[in-house]
């Protein structure tokens, strides 16, 4: 009787112990105190008008009795806020919006985390010519290219090109980057380009002749 009383009381231990723990296991062979970490800590997605192929790795070690051993298999992702991220069961972070938001590794109870960034990688807009100028009936090809902070063209960005005053100037796209601005009377014209969360406005003076 006290034998029986003794398993149950066991059996009642563990199965309180397992319900007060909400971490169900991933790996039963993984190594006894198991630390994760997640490199860098901190990774930005930089991401043009297209989200497509934005995406991030992070890279997963892991340590055993402070002594590095190989990542154990069974290794759940998972992201705090999956309206800024989405992360595959390889741990490929894919951007969804711009925001910051938590990536977490687990293995078991181990857990790692790492913050990922999702953020324009525009910096600012390049536009030729710099301003407008000529008489009516001239036109002009004006040509815009969004950039990093380094100068690089950012792909996958979609241009806008428009006129608060489509009497004063027409405009037709003709390109991703281009548009063709064609003066239909004289005075004061502008046209507003925007690209990647940059905009950029062109301005002048047209003459009659």
């Amino acid at each position: 009787m006290r034998l029986t009383t003794s398993r149950l009381a066991s059996v009642a231990l563990l199965t309180a112990l397992a319900s007060c723990s909400s971490d169900s296991v991933t790996d039963i062979s993984a190594p006894p105190a198991l630390r994760l970490q997640l490199t860098p800590a901190v990774d930005t997605i930089f991401v043009s008008d297209s989200f497509a192929v934005a995406t991030a790795r992070f890279t997963l070690t892991a340590t055993s009795f402070d002594r590095p051993v190989q990542t154990p298999r069974g290794v759940e992702w998972t992201i705090d806020n999956p309206a800024v991220a989405m992360v595959d069961s390889t741990g490929a972070v894919h951007a969804v919006a711009l925001g910051t938001t938590t990536l977490t590794a687990r293995v078991n109870a181990a857990k790692a985390h790492a913050t990922v960034v999702v953020a324009r990688a525009v910096a600012q807009l390049e536009v030729s010519p710099t301003t407008l100028t000529g008489i009516v009936g001239d036109s002009v090809v004006i040509t815009a290219v969004a950039v990093t902070e380094g100068g690089v063209p950012v792909p996958g960005t979609i241009y806008s090109f428009t006129t608060p005053d489509p009497t004063a100037v027409s405009l037709v796209r003709t390109g991703n980057t281009t548009a063709r601005a064609k003066f239909l009377k004289a005075g004061a014209v502008r046209v507003d380009i925007s690209a990647g969360g940059q905009a950029k406005s062109l301005t002048g003076t047209i003459r009659s002749s």
